[in-house]
């Protein structure tokens, strides 16, 4: 008997969920909880929906729009729906779909405009397709208020059971929770419920060669991983060693750096700083041996671990070690010609050592990194957290010892990245 393949088994039960809600006549909103793990399998879902193969004669429409303006996001929606439509109606002609939708005009309610256009287009096209399905998923929300706010309009306005809304949340968060609370009628909460730990150790266990060394290492691996996601540290332990003892007769350094590395995330999510700091330090110490074993990779490596220690420093409150391992980080970002990690552990140094109490040294690495920051291009200082040096920058400003110097860091920022530069991600954290 040929064993289940758990990948298509989780699909099913997504499919499963979506399809006990669009049978909910009462139902408007899905609101779906997803582990984070689990984002994967929920874009594979969407996808293989989007197929002429798909099961269900469902239309999703997956939008990204950032979350600006409530008064106007329904409007943009709408306008974004327009177009799609627009550019998809010569390949859906072709198929043989009768075309020419035409979306009602907009009004003033951004609300009542996007579900008029909705319904009109579900309409439009019965009775080809069961439900009009459109999964919002802002690549950025400026008011997490205002769009729970905005979500509620929405969900309380919509006419039609052929038209739905899925609102995908995380599982750990669950932040819109309050529109399911507030309209109880209309939204289904569910759960996901992958357990994709056990989906990847089942993978492994059908993959072939478990017997040789490698499928031995990659099996005690996963199974180290989901123990972690589990909390289980006394099994992850075991596993860990399985996998590190098979790496280290088989001379696979970069592998023992993976295990002692997982293992001090592990430590770090149970909050035990000190043992991550261990694990980060033996990793640190296989990169080494990787390097000089003349795998080119081995610096590299070396410096996720030695990053990994200085934050590991932050979150315990250990800032004089913070600084020193922050200190070494800059060091080897030099040597890799990684610009980026450059400038990150200049910050995080010039932070450590501002809480350890040394302003001078502070200084000094910030100035350091600003001088880092003018050799990325606009793009990349503005992803960067070139930002937070500048806050951390004018904290240090306003100083005794460093009186005065606001007006000079406030314009160097401005020339780093424009006027509105405090307008970015300012995030002063490890």
């Amino acid at each position: 008997m040929v064993a289940a393949n758990p990948i298509a088994e989780r699909l099913t039960r997504l499919r499963t969920q979506w399809c006990a809600f669009a049978e909910d006549q009462r139902a408007r909103a899905l609101h779906w909880l997803i582990a984070d793990d689990e984002w994967r399998m929920l874009d594979t879902f969407f996808t293989l929906e989007s197929l002429p193969s798909a099961d269900t004669d469902d239309v999703f429409l997956r939008v990204d729009l950032p979350f600006e303006a409530a008064a106007r996001y329904g409007l943009d929606v709408r306008a974004w729906i327009v177009r799609e439509y627009d550019v998809a109606a010569p390949q859906l002609a072709a198929s043989g779909v009768v075309t020419g939708w035409r979306a009602p005009a907009a009004t003033a309610d951004d609300v009542a405009s996007l579900c008029a256009a909705l319904g009109s287009l579900w309409r439009h096209h019965q009775p080809m397709v069961r439900h009009l399905v459109v999964v919002l998923e802002p690549r950025a929300v400026r008011d997490a208020s205002a769009w729970i706010g905005w979500l509620g309009r929405l969900v309380a306005a919509l006419p039609d059971a052929g038209v739905r809304v899925i609102l995908v949340d995380r599982s750990d968060t669950a932040a819109l929770a309050p529109i399911a609370v507030q309209q109880a009628s209309r939204v289904r909460t569910v759960v996901a419920g992958l357990d994709m730990p056990t989906a990847y150790v089942e993978l492994s266990a059908q993959a072939p060669g478990g017997d040789a060394p490698p499928g031995q290492f990659r099996q005690a691996f996963v199974e180290m991983s989901a123990a972690l996601a589990r909390d289980d540290m006394a099994l992850a332990r075991d596993r860990a060693a399985r996998a590190d003892a098979i790496a280290q007769a088989n001379g696979w350094a970069h592998l023992q750096f993976a295990v002692a590395f997982a293992m001090a995330s592990g430590s770090l999510g149970a909050g035990d700083h000190a043992g991550a700091i261990r694990g980060y330090r033996d990793a640190e110490h296989h990169a080494v041996t990787a390097h000089a074993r003349g795998e080119s990779f081995g610096l590299g490596l070396r410096l996720d671990a030695v990053l990994a220690q200085g934050a590991c420093c932050v979150a315990a409150g250990a800032f004089a070690l913070g600084a020193e391992r922050y200190d070494a980080a800059a060091a080897l970002a030099d040597a890799l010609e990684d610009t980026r990690m450059r400038l990150e552990s200049r910050r995080m140094a010039s932070y450590c050592y501002e809480h350890a109490g040394n302003g001078i040294r502070a200084w000094a690495l910030g100035i350091a990194a600003l001088g880092v920051a003018e050799q990325l291009d606009a793009d990349a200082r503005r992803t960067s957290t070139l930002p937070a040096l500048g806050v951390a920058m004018l904290r240090l400003a306003a100083t005794p010892r460093h009186a005065g110097l606001a007006p000079v860091i406030e314009a160097r920022m401005v020339a780093l990245l424009g006027p509105s530069w405090r307008e970015l991600d300012v995030q002063d954290a490890a």
